[in-house]
C-alpha cells in the first residue's frame, strides 16, 4: 500500500538562458518494486507542463530541461510502483534565471611575507548587475580563499569619510596571520569568489608572491 520513496532530488536553483538544467531523482521501492518514474517541466508558474524523458542509472532518474529565455523553471514527477501505488509532487519556481552580477576587485599588494605577524590587504572595486547598480542595500558576503583555504569574506559595502556607506562597493583592510594559511614560501593564490541565492556565481584570483621569512643572526656578546 505504500507508494515508492524519493529520497533525492538534485536541481540547480539557477540556470542561465538556454543553457540546459539538469535534474535528477533517487527513487526506491523495497516492496513491489518501481514501475515507472515520469517527469515534467513547466516554464509557465503551471498553467502548463511539458513531459521529459528520464535515464535511468541504478536507482537514479536524470532529465535535462531546456529553459529557453524563461524566467523560472518548475519541475513535477510523478513515480509509481508495480502494485498501482504513485507518489506527485510539483514544485513551482525550483529555478531561477540568474540575476547578472559583475565582481571587480584590486589588492594593494601582491607580495606578502611567510610570517606569524600579521599582514594587512587593502581590497579595493565593486558588486553591480547588469546596470551597474548595487545588488541590495544589504551588505552581501564575498568569501576569501588563501592558499585554497577559507580565510574569511568582505562584504559589498564601503563606508565613505562622512560615515555613510555605499553599497556594491567594496573597501576593505583585510588583516591575516600568513602562516595560518601558508606553511612555506613561493607562490600561492588569493581568491575571491561570490555565490549567492539566485545571482551569477562570479570568481576573481590573484597571485601571491608569499616570501621566505628573514632570521637575524644571533650575536654573542
Amino acid at each position: 500500500m505504500n507508494p515508492p520513496q524519493v529520497t533525492s532530488l538534485e536541481m540547480p536553483q539557477r540556470f542561465t538562458p538556454n543553457q540546459a538544467i539538469t535534474a535528477s531523482l533517487v527513487v526506491t521501492d523495497v516492496e513491489s518494486g518501481v514501475r515507472a518514474v515520469q517527469m515534467r517541466y513547466s516554464v509557465d508558474d503551471g498553467i502548463s507542463w511539458t513531459p521529459l524523458s528520464a535515464v535511468q542509472n541504478g536507482l537514479r532518474y536524470s532529465t535535462s530541461i531546456n529553459p529557453g529565455n524563461a524566467l523560472t523553471v518548475s519541475l513535477g514527477f510523478t513515480v509509481t510502483d508495480n502494485a498501482g501505488n504513485f507518489l506527485a509532487f510539483t514544485t513551482c519556481g525550483a529555478a531561477i534565471r540568474e540575476t547578472p552580477v559583475t565582481l571587480n576587485l584590486a589588492i594593494s599588494q601582491t607580495t606578502i611575507p611567510q610570517s606569524s605577524q600579521p599582514v594587512t590587504i587593502t581590497l579595493s572595486g565593486t558588486l553591480r548587475n547588469g546596470a551597474g547598480q548595487p545588488l541590495s542595500i544589504a551588505a552581501l558576503p564575498i568569501s576569501i580563499y588563501l592558499n585554497n583555504k577559507l580565510a574569511g569574506y568582505v562584504r559589498d559595502v564601503k563606508r565613505l569619510p562622512d560615515g555613510s556607506f555605499q553599497h556594491g562597493t567594496i573597501g576593505f583592510d583585510w588583516t591575516f596571520i600568513p602562516t595560518d594559511f601558508i606553511s612555506r614560501s613561493g607562490t600561492t593564490q588569493l581568491k575571491f569568489v561570490f555565490d549567492l541565492g539566485t545571482y551569477a556565481r562570479q570568481e576573481q584570483s590573484f597571485l601571491l608572491v608569499v616570501n621566505p621569512p628573514i632570521y637575524l643572526p644571533l650575536i654573542q656578546r
